[in-house]
């Protein structure tokens, strides 16, 4: 969870007797991000204590060039309306402070907001230097030799025109107001970079003005900033700074953290934030949230102390019971959330098969917390490496998709793993009917498939891109739904193979030819080495209902193709993977309204698709020329549309869209989404999203997403800019029964308005797969019995000729085949379902490629 100061009541104690005509000026940070490829958002932030009679005013910036003949860029519009807002809420005894009113005791904090849009494609090639400068600082501070009139002047932020629609990194949070003598803070000075670009960051110097630099009091400088009796230390790789007191003097720390963008192994820019951290005298009453932090990390040496080599595990997850708070790591490893008094258990959740805990021994730690504003720290727990080897994980999303329209896909990528990924890439695979605008990172390829080259992974390393592409215009494509699959390597496992594996592995592609609907399915493993030992069984259904089945057997380097005659239906080719297959790829593929006659209803979304491995990621999105805002959905979407049947193993993947339909920028948005109690809150998988954000799991299951400083802008504005949305994935509980309802909804607060609530979304526990319901035209006698069965059945049947051969299946609601019989009408046959879990089964019985009778089984 985010820790956020909130002793703002205090801050009378330090600044209460400064000089009152002052500015007072605390800090500033300049940023900016991509609006459109000729369009960049400038925008400044600037931090005031109250205390002043002085408030900041939007001094313009300027453009310093570093490249010959370049000229400041055009502003396209004016300063926006100053936003003010103060840091922190007060605490609920005290009503204002003096933001608000001049007679408080309390000063308070507040920032600035400003932001101007200007026009880049008229100034190629050149690289700025964005400085910006005002008077005065906080008076009298302890760090610098002489503070009355010395002005803050920021002069990092890297503008480079050669990068197409770069955004810079922007601060995750604002700085706290203040840190307590004498105990240990850990302050958030993190940033993310919306092209997910890589960040390092590092103490640096402060400056006065130009080429000046603040000229630090004795004991002080830009490191030690805070004086000899604090030691601070920054992580270089999450911006996370500890301060630790020894024993901690009450000081005002003029500090600046640089945050450096690289890309490609490439600096392409810095971002700075300039800010005085006053140190206070903090009663043990006071009104502040408790708090618990911990870290995981990659244990080398079993003496369950995290030394400098042993690094921090990033999004790895913690659960806090009773409550069921789930909080993920930083790219640090670190992980902290504010817990109520009471009694408390925290324990690492499973990541994958290749870590194993072993700090501490019982993975778990006990945190009794007392009162408020206590803290609690070095809950560590140290993972070491079941097996060596990568783990790579993709997921890729996208916005709604319209004709004419550019479509922004997102792909966000990691190595999970407990080794280097060597060589690492994504292969993205494209609908045909995209184009490729531009991307932020670089591709091979001409389609459908491009190919991102990653270079070396190591441990947690992990990044994101962009890819711009505009569909055609072709109104035809309304309904029709687009998948964009995205697939990491290397993607091999390391686990120890399954001895019933025979090496195969078989994928299935679709497409729509001569009105047919055709399948080819292939056996990848190498030619020799991955003969399937054995038939597997395929399926093929019509809109859902399954029509035809039947086995194949592939030798390695294989392939066989199925064609079924097409009538403008949805179609759907399905094949099991051999016994002991390492993963869970559930091979299928789709051909959408294919033949003659009028399309029928889309069932693309109705059921899984194969991207349950984490390397492999498929998103579905329905073509639309109108949408609406707000909005919930799940995929698989279910059978039945009154029932939306899934099966109880199925992971549901939801997505929530939101829109800025006001009239001025949303600043933050926040999603609230109670998960249902029929979820189990350890599987959450936060996918990609529009925007950066974070995350948790607060108590009563309610899953907050945050977008912090997004800038929406309003619909009215711009259409496209004003969309967000986020998807994550989380699995279902174990053991829920036939007719469970899984229902969510969530709240969207913009800013400080009241939520708006998107519609509700649900699925049931049931038969996802209809099993086609032909009959003979001759009255049949059949029986299979007894039903219910504890394994042991019968099957017989009459009114057939004496001898006719006969075929009986089973299969589970998925459509998976269990159990296989021949037998002759007339005859009673008898067999077993031994080992075979209990449950719901479907029978059928055929007459050569004649349907005969089908029926359930109950198998208790």
């Amino acid at each position: 969870m985010r820790f956020t100061f909130t002793l703002l009541s205090l801050l009378f104690i330090l600044l209460g007797t400064t000089e009152s005509q002052a500015s007072h000026i605390l800090g500033a940070e300049i940023s900016y991000y991509c609006v459109n490829s000729c369009t960049v958002r400038v925008q400044q932030r600037a931090y005031r204590s109250c205390g002043g009679s002085s408030v900041i005013s939007p001094n313009p910036f300027q453009f310093v060039s570093q490249s010959p003949g370049c000229t400041q860029p055009p502003p396209l519009n004016s300063w926006s309306a100053t936003q003010v807002v103060e840091l922190v809420p007060l605490c609920p005894a005290y009503a204002t402070s003096q933001c608000t009113d001049p007679n408080a005791a309390f000063i308070g904090v507040q920032e600035y907001l400003w932001w101007r849009d200007y026009e880049i494609c008229s100034v190629p090639n050149c690289i700025f230097i964005l400085e910006w400068s005002t008077c005065c600082r906080t008076p009298n501070l302890s760090s610098l030799s002489s503070s009355s009139s010395t002005a803050i002047y920021l002069t990092s932020t890297t503008l480079n025109t050669n990068i197409p629609c770069n955004s810079s990194p922007e601060f995750d949070v604002p700085p706290p107001p203040f840190i307590c003598a004498g105990q240990t803070s850990v302050v958030d000075f993190s940033a993310t970079d919306p092209d997910g670009d890589s960040l390092v960051y590092a103490l640096g110097p402060c400056f006065a003005s130009p080429n000046t630099l603040v000229t630090y009091g004795p004991g002080y400088s830009a490191t030690q900033f805070m004086g000899p009796t604090w030691n601070v230390t920054i992580q270089p790789d999450s911006g996370f700074i500890t301060f630790t007191a020894t024993p901690g003097t009450i000081v005002e720390g003029v500090i600046c953290v640089y945050v450096e963008e690289w890309r490609n192994g490439q600096l392409i820019g810095t971002t700075s934030r300039d800010y005085t951290l006053p140190v206070l005298n903090c009663p043990n009453a006071i009104c502040g949230d408790n708090l618990v932090t911990g870290t995981i990390f990659k244990e080398d040496n079993s003496n369950c102390i995290q030394d400098p080599n042993e690094p921090g595990l990033p999004n790895h997850l913690v659960m806090v019971l009773p409550d069921s708070v789930v909080v993920p790591t930083d790219s640090a490893g670190f992980y902290q959330f504010t817990p109520k008094a009471g009694t408390y258990t925290v324990i690492p959740l499973p990541l994958s098969s290749v870590w194993n805990v072993v700090c501490p021994t019982p993975p778990s730690h006990t945190v009794v917390v007392t009162g408020t504003n206590t803290t609690t720290n070095g809950l560590d727990f140290g993972k070491d490496a079941l097996f060596d080897c990568p783990v790579m994980y993709v997921d890729i999303g996208s916005g709604i998709v319209r004709p004419c329209f550019q479509n922004e896909f997102v792909v966000s990528y990691a190595n999970a793993g407990t080794d280097t990924a060597f060589n690492a890439y994504i292969e993205v695979n494209l609908d045909t009917n995209y184009v490729i605008d531009s991307t932020t990172h670089p591709y091979t390829g001409s389609g459908p498939v491009y190919t991102f080259p990653l270079g070396d992974l190591g441990i947690g390393q992990g990044g994101q891109f962009r890819i711009y592409a505009t569909l055609a215009c072709d109104t035809n494509l309304v309904s029709y739904v687009m998948c964009t699959e995205a697939h990491a390597y290397p993607d091999s496992s390391c686990l120890p193979p399954n001895p019933l594996w025979d090496h195969s592995s078989l994928s299935v592609t679709g497409t729509c030819v001569n009105d047919s609907a055709c399948f080819n399915i292939r056996n990848n493993g190498p030619a020799g080495t991955s003969n399937m030992a054995g038939p597997t069984d395929w399926r093929f259904l019509t809109n859902t209902n399954q029509t035809a089945t039947g086995t194949l057997q592939l030798c390695g380097g294989c392939d066989t193709t199925l064609y079924f005659p097409g009538a403008a239906q949805t179609y759907r080719m399905e094949v099991d993977q051999r016994p002991g297959h390492p993963g869970d790829s559930r091979p299928n593929a789709t051909v959408q309204f294919c033949g003659p006659g009028t399309p029928f209803l889309n069932f693309t979304t109705a059921l899984p698709e194969d991207d349950a491995d984490p390397f492999v990621s498929i998103d579905c999105k329905e073509v639309v020329n109108s949408f609406d805002p707000n909005m919930k959905y799940v995929t698989p979407l279910g059978v039945d549309t009154a029932f939306r049947y899934i099966d109880s193993t199925d992971v549901l993947e939801y997505m929530i869209d939101f829109q800025n339909t006001g009239t001025a920028n949303a600043i933050q948005v926040v999603l609230r989404d109670t998960l249902s109690s029929k979820l189990d809150l350890s599987t959450i998988s936060m996918g990609v999203s529009s925007h950066p954000y974070w995350w948790r799991i607060n108590p009563e299951r309610e899953l907050e997403i945050s977008f912090d400083n997004i800038q929406l802008v309003p619909e009215s504005v711009d259409s496209l800019q004003s969309i967000g949305w986020v998807k994550f994935k989380i699995a279902l509980k174990k053991g829920l029964q036939t007719g469970d309802r899984i229902e969510n909804f969530a709240d969207i607060y913009f800013d400080f308005n009241s939520p708006i609530r998107t519609n509700t979304v649900w699925n049931t526990i049931g038969w996802p797969v209809v099993i086609s319901q032909e009959r003979g035209k001759s009255p049949l006698d059949v029986v299979v019995y007894p039903n219910p069965t504890t394994g042991r059945l019968k099957a017989r049947v009459d009114n057939l000729p004496q001898g006719t051969p006969l075929h009986l299946e089973v299969y589970s609601l998925v459509g998976q085949r269990v159990s296989a019989i021949d037998f002759e009408a007339g005859t009673t046959y008898e067999w077993s379902l031994t080992g075979v879990p209990k449950g719901i089964y479907i029978f059928r019985i055929s007459n050569g490629n004649q349907l005969l009778k089908t029926g359930k089984i109950i198998l208790e």
